[in-house]
């Protein structure tokens, strides 16, 4: 997604909507090859839990031999 128009994606103001961007790439949700360049969205292991749920079952459920 171009940064420009991250503001009209989530309806909120232009600098709202940069501290999101920057949270976000923060906790590794979201990458870009500069400060310029586009936004792309990380579909991460350890997310998939959260993003996901039921996908695949929790480490806890699972026996210890296949972990």
């Amino acid at each position: 997604m171009p940064r420009g128009e991250v503001d009209i994606a989530t309806g909120m103001p232009e600098r709202t909507a940069q501290r999101i961007v920057s949270a976000l790439i923060d906790k590794g949700v979201l990458t870009s090859g500069g400060p310029r360049a586009p936004l792309h969205l990380v579909f991460s292991a350890a997310l998939a839990p959260r993003w996901m749920p039921g996908l695949y079952p929790p480490l806890s459920s699972l026996p210890s031999s296949a972990i």
